[in-house]
């Protein structure tokens, strides 16, 4: 659980610095998914 929680924290960190650029290519890599 320890580790979970560094990773969500690792992958949090530049969504707080940058959330738009951050967020737009994973976004443009779900929506293929989800389609």
């Amino acid at each position: 659980i320890k580790d979970l929680m560094w990773l969500i924290i690792l992958f949090f960190q530049p969504l707080v610095r940058n959330p738009y650029q951050s967020l737009y290519p994973l976004f443009l890599s779900w929506l293929p998914v989800n389609e």
